[in-house]
């Protein structure tokens, strides 16, 4: 890697690790200060928030996609009319989406018990939430890394400051939920300013015709996999809810901590995945990027599992509470699972960056087939949903391997 690449690598690794930090950092000071009823409504929230962020999630990633190849094949001219309709449309499409969320009140009162205040504060997120993930799917297509990790620590470290604000001037959850807006705004305005002044300048193409990219994933293969890869590490939680509350609440909590592992592996994979679209576009070798992607992830994620095991003390009883102890002791066991959830998503990135669509519905299959088996066989000894989490993200793991030397071999087509 480049010396430049390097620094990327730092600045939007540091980026990543303040945004988990301060997440985790907000729900410890909101569960501790606005009450249990409360805070159950700030999780209905979220957890709606969750589901519709599949949508901007993917939207960057696929943003990150377009842009990668239209830089490489030199289409500057066409990048620049697409991130300005992109862009555009995003903001179409949150405020219609705002709009309907605003006349679906009367539904969310009966399932989120959220007042009027809370629930029109909550829904102006999306306002920003789809245009800002265009936004930085643009930023780390050009690999503007420092830029782009500004903007996810600018947003992340202000709905800190604003939640400690609206709590200790008794605004309580009304204000945590306008202060998730607010914080958005910033870096939405810093976004477009740092697109606008960093414009890639026209290159003329070695062709005289226009060149096309060479390979396409369609959105709703991306849109697709972070479905899947939100249920890796969700849907668990929900079937546990059959077991008792303590026994629950203490699997969710090593499911929490073991997430953190899988947010490291998952960040090497998204910094690279520009770069690796980029050499597939220009026919340059990966075996070097694919060596040091893997080895990071492994590496970066048996450290990760060592101090969660060593410390297991601290992140349970101290920073959630004394009747969580017993999550300490399943804490290595789910940062197992997030190593090899991380090699899948690197793998599943490199298979989509090829243009591979068709990969998609085994791997679903295999996710569904996972969670039934939880389902069928859950009891409170949860040795038994951790050798079913693993024997199936291994068999995910070799598919996804069997299935990118397949391709090699036999050639992916490009997709139109």
């Amino acid at each position: 890697m480049s010396q430049k690449q390097i620094k990327n690598g730092i600045s939007y690794s540091l980026a990543t690790l303040s945004i988990i930090a301060t997440n985790y950092i907000f729900h410890l000071i909101a569960a501790r200060n606005i009450g249990a009823i409360d805070y159950g409504i700030l999780s209905g929230l979220f957890g709606l928030f969750g589901i519709i962020a599949f949508a901007s999630v993917s939207l960057q990633t696929k943003a990150t996609e377009l842009t990668s190849r239209l830089i490489a094949q030199n289409q500057t001219n066409t990048y620049k009319e697409k991130q300005k309709l992109w862009i555009k449309n995003s903001i179409v499409i949150s405020i219609g989406l705002t709009l309907i969320l605003s006349l679906l009140f009367p539904i969310a009162r009966s399932i989120f018990h959220a007042s009027a205040i809370q629930w029109f504060s909550f829904i102006a997120v999306f306002l920003f939430t789809l245009p800002l993930s265009v936004i930085r799917g643009f930023l780390q297509g050009q690999e503007l890394y420092h830029s782009l990790s500004f903007n996810f620590f600018l947003e992340s470290i202000l709905k800190l400051i604003l939640t400690i604000i609206a709590i200790y001037t008794g605004l309580g959850l009304d204000g945590i939920l306008l202060g998730l807006t607010i914080s958005q705004v910033p870096s939405f305005i810093i976004g477009i300013i740092s697109l606008k002044k960093n414009l890639p300048e026209n290159t003329p193409s070695k062709n005289s015709q226009k060149e096309q990219p060479t390979f396409n994933t369609p959105y709703w293969t991306i849109l697709i996999y972070y479905g899947i890869f939100a249920a890796w590490f969700n849907l668990d939680m929900i079937i546990v809810q059959y077991l008792t509350p303590e026994n629950a609440g203490n699997y969710s909590v090593a499911s929490k901590l073991g997430q953190l592992v899988l947010f490291g592996g998952t960040t090497i994979t998204n910094f690279l995945f520009p770069s690796i679209i980029q050499k597939i576009e220009n026919k340059k070798p990966l075996i070097k990027t694919h060596i040091f992607g893997i080895s990071t992830i492994v590496i970066g994620s048996l450290i990760g599992i060592f101090f969660l095991n060593l410390w297991q003390k601290f992140f349970t009883t101290t920073l959630f509470g004394p009747e969580f102890t017993n999550a300490g002791a399943w804490i290595k066991f789910m940062g197992i699972y997030g190593l090899h959830i991380g090699i899948i998503h690197y793998i599943s990135f490199i298979l989509m960056a090829k243009g591979n669509q068709f990969f998609i519905f085994p791997l679903l299959a295999l996710t569904l087939g996972m969670f039934i088996q939880i389902y069928q066989t859950i009891t409170s000894n949860f040795s038994q949903i951790f050798t079913t989490l693993y024997q199936w993200s291994l068999v995910m793991m070799l598919l996804l391997i069997i299935w990118t030397i397949f391709s090699r071999k036999k050639g992916c087509t490009p997709s139109t």
